[in-house]
């Protein structure tokens, strides 16, 4: 399974039953672990990675190698956990292991062997090239203006489900109207920043979650808290912007010694956004009152958005937006990969760069609006592939109007399911990725054959019914 798919059909290998059975065993021994010790993050990832950069090139030798450095790393977790038990706080070996493995991971990116991306249109097969854009453009532009009008009209009260309209509904605009254009504005930018991001790597799967950026600048807004006195809520766009600059800067140092290659950006991501999770995780366990100010936050309720915040978030928007257009020859030769770029003359490392700043932009915009947690960013640009838009600006333009719709969905069934709590739209919009996710198939040469996805879930908020879902790619290395 390790080489190229038709060269192993032609070894007489049946892929899909292979990654079946390699899948299911990756599952139980998971299962076992989380049932016997608890969830234990990151081990998985390095130690394969760093018997592989042993010199172990063979199965059976990285079979072997790998469970000693995985044991040797939880060993040296442990006695750490031990040391910070006696100096400051009981921890998790989990978040300890994560610490210690994303450091190490970004040292060791700039050995890693480059590879170029692949064709994201080479492995699966869509609907034919689009050709009537602006059609289909204004058919999504009234299907989401209809969404919008259901959204800000249709709810539930004591007395059940109704329309408001009249007095009623314009005492319901002033609270309604903010967080539904924030969510929209939000959907809007992480479609943008997905496609830009899966265009830039080459891989279909990528988002801006991937990157670590939203929990960068999750990270930052709960730094902050800590470090500044009294009411600091007005510093959450700044601080949330410097934690997702930081998260850039690393993803730059880290890939920039291999000219910024895709496959290095995703691993300083994913590295970066452990870390980072694991750290709120940490600060949460610790029962500091300062965290329950911004649980809401982070959970992405959309409830303390307000006009002025929603008139900035346009005002950059729109900006950002505007940068677009002047990007599309980069968006359209990078997916042919490293390789190709090159033959046409076109400068990977200042492209690549630019274009990571400007998703970085755009991700963290949105995630000042409405909280680190989304899929729009990995889902937008999915739909509109499937629906035949390939070429960069209708991808761009239909991706948008796919977040926007996906966005007003959750946002108006987080207030009509729970309408008596503050619902999380995040989770709603969890259980509405995991219905698409839940089930994936890719069709090639005819044959159906199973993607490399793991739906899993993980708490989102303090409540035990919130939850959202994790994702882990094959493919990425």
């Amino acid at each position: 399974m390790g080489l190229d798919d038709g060269v192993a059909r032609n070894l007489g290998l049946a892929l899909s039953l292979a990654r079946l059975a390699a899948l299911s065993l990756a599952i139980v021994l998971s299962a076992l672990l989380v049932n016997a010790v608890g969830i234990i993050g990151f081990i998985g990832l390095f130690a394969p990675l760093l018997a592989k950069m042993l010199g172990a090139r063979r199965l059976l030798a990285r079979l072997m190698l790998a469970p000693l450095i995985g044991a040797l790393i939880l060993w040296l977790s442990d006695q750490i956990i031990l040391w910070l038990t006696r100096v400051w706080m009981e921890v998790s070996t989990g978040s300890v292991t994560a610490l210690i493995g994303a450091p190490l991971l970004l040292w060791l990116l700039p050995r890693l062997k480059s590879m170029s991306a692949p064709d994201m249109n080479a492995s699966d097969r869509v609907a034919a090239e689009r050709r009537h854009v602006l059609a289909f453009a204004v058919a999504g532009g009234a299907l989401l203006l209809l969404a919008t009008w259901v959204a800000l009209s249709f709810g539930r009260d004591a007395h059940g489900w109704t329309w408001a309209s009249g007095t009623l509904l314009e005492e319901l605009m002033p609270w309604r109207w903010p967080r539904i254009l924030a969510a929209l504005m939000a959907g809007v930018m992480l479609a943008v920043a997905g496609c830009i991001i899966q265009r830039l790597t080459g891989n279909p799967m990528a988002s801006p979650e991937v990157l670590g950026i939203s929990s960068g600048a999750a990270f930052g807004v709960v730094l902050m808290l800590f470090l500044v006195p009294g009411n600091a809520f007005g510093w959450l766009l700044p601080a949330g912007s410097l934690g997702a600059a930081a998260t850039l800067l690393i993803i730059m140092i880290a890939a920039g010694r291999g000219g910024f290659s895709p496959q290095r950006m995703l691993l300083a991501g994913m590295a970066i956004s452990t870390a980072f999770t694991m750290l709120l995780m940490m600060l949460q366990a610790s029962g500091d009152p300062r965290m329950a100010d911004v649980l809401t936050w982070i959970a992405g309720s959309t409830y303390n958005a307000t006009g002025g915040q929603v008139t900035r978030t346009a005002i950059v928007m729109v900006i950002l937006l505007a940068l677009v257009p002047l990007c599309r020859r980069w968006l359209t030769i990078l997916p042919l990969g490293g390789d190709a770029a090159r033959a046409v003359g076109m400068a990977l490392t200042p492209s690549r760069i630019a274009l990571l700043a400007l998703a970085a932009c755009l991700t963290a915009t949105a995630t000042m609006t409405i909280g680190p947690l989304s899929f729009v960013g990995l889902m937008a640009p999915h739909i509109a592939r499937m629906l035949g838009f390939r070429r960069t600006m209708p991808h761009m333009v239909i991706s948008a109007l796919a977040g926007a719709f996906y966005w007003s969905l959750p946002t108006g069934a987080a207030g009509w399911r729970y309408f008596r709590i503050r619902s999380r739209r995040d989770c709603f919009q969890a259980l509405l990725a995991r219905r698409i996710l839940s089930i994936c198939y890719v069709n090639r040469a005819g044959k159906k054959r199973l993607c490399h996805i793991y739906v899993g879930w993980q708490p989102c908020s303090t409540r035990p019914t919130n939850y959202t879902i994790s994702i882990c790619c094959g493919n990425i290395l």
